[in-house]
């Protein structure tokens, strides 16, 4: 089941070589919503298609697979394979990781290629950056990372089918010259395998979530903040991706939110109210929200959920520009800023009432990402 999203996103939150979140615009103020393409049902089953690469020439292209992972002993992954025709020549792939041991503070690895390096394979469903690859069959994928310090082999077999918004299209502008492709392959995944971390082996089994971002624009151009949230609870998924826009695009919180069970997506929508506050400041004096409050009470739909989160132990603060080499960082400063990327693990509570039935408690540990994209 699911609520049938707005054609304007509620009110108030990637570039080239970060991990998961970014993209971006500058937008006449005459137009100052972005816009849902409206192709397809709202509800909408991704393909092998969506889950390829879509090649563009734009200056600014650049599309990310993201896999975000926790492990029963307390592993956190963020996984995150790039191609960009942003470059100081002429574009570049690379994997980036972010791997957080149990109780401790992430380390992050980085492999560059050529865009040559890159591949894909559509009858197998494959896509390959060097000798590491992900493919993706139906509800099933292979993760595969054969680097000098990291090795990963993994198996994620997905609990629901993959889904976009429509046609997983957002607008940033009324010519439709600037947009936001965003694809939910596997919304949850139990994850078993091995892996090799600098020569120490450990086995794998926990939880995963698998989406994957297409975009023309620069995150710090059309996004200030973003947040997000990974809920694993044991019979259920929560997940959602927000960001907020400057004001040249309206000032709007976009937000795309997921609930599933073990058999179905109970509720896909843009529909929901996010609170975020209680702001702490890190060691470098940057600001980030802490704390979010989340309802679609009152949004329409038969499923309801209400939850709240306060991150905990920060495991990672990743800051892009610290990983690029002094040339990159002249072109990143020139055209993206230095967004700051802060993981948390955060408990969290819920509250899902699916209409016609009792109402479900829902507790444990979420992962939290707050990103300062520009500065306020």
């Amino acid at each position: 089941m699911v609520s049938e999203p707005s054609t304007r996103s509620n009110r108030r939150l990637p570039w080239w070589l970060a991990p998961p979140l970014l993209v971006a615009l500058c937008l006449q103020p005459a137009w100052a919503k972005v816009k849902v393409e409206p192709s397809g049902p709202a509800k909408n089953p991704t393909t092998t298609q969506d889950f390829l690469r879509h090649p563009h020439d734009d200056r600014y292209y650049q599309e990310s697979w993201t896999a975000i992972m926790r492990s029963r002993q307390g592993h956190i992954f963020y996984l995150n394979f790039l191609y960009t025709n942003l470059g100081v020549f002429s574009g570049s792939t690379a994997v980036n990781v972010s791997l957080a041991q149990p109780g401790k503070m992430a380390r992050h690895y980085r492999y560059d290629y050529k865009i040559s390096d890159f591949k894909q394979y559509s009858g197998k469903g494959m896509i390959a950056i060097g000798p590491n690859s992900m493919t993706l069959q139906g509800k099933s994928m292979s993760l595969v990372v054969k680097e000098k310090d990291l090795a990963l082999d993994l198996e994620l077999q997905g609990w629901v089918d993959g889904v976009k918004l429509h046609s997983g299209r957002l607008y940033l502008k009324e010519d439709k010259s600037q947009w936001v492709d965003t694809y939910f392959h596997l919304p949850r995944a139990d994850v078993n395998g091995e892996m090799v971390v600098e020569g120490q082996n450990i086995a794998f089994e926990g939880d995963g979530y698998v989406d994957h971002m297409v975009q023309n624009v620069l995150g710090t151009d059309y996004s200030t903040r973003w947040h997000t949230l990974r809920f694993f609870a044991p019979d259920h998924t929560v997940a959602f991706i927000s960001w907020d826009t400057p004001w040249e695009l309206g000032r709007e919180r976009v937000v795309r939110l997921l609930v599933t069970d073990r058999k179905e997506i109970l509720t896909f929508t843009d529909r929901m109210e996010l609170v975020t506050d209680q702001p702490k400041k890190d060691a470098k004096g940057h600001s980030y929200n802490n704390h979010f409050r989340f309802s679609t009470a009152g949004k329409g739909g038969p499923v309801v959920l209400e939850g709240e989160l306060t991150g905990q132990r920060l495991h990672d603060r990743d800051v892009v520009l610290d990983r690029l080499s002094w040339a990159e960082r002249k072109v990143a400063g020139m055209v993206a800023g230095n967004p700051i990327f802060y993981r948390l693990e955060a408990p969290t509570k819920a509250t899902l009432t699916v209409a016609g039935q009792q109402p479900v408690q829902l507790s444990g540990q979420g992962l939290i990402e707050s990103v300062v994209m520009q500065e306020e």
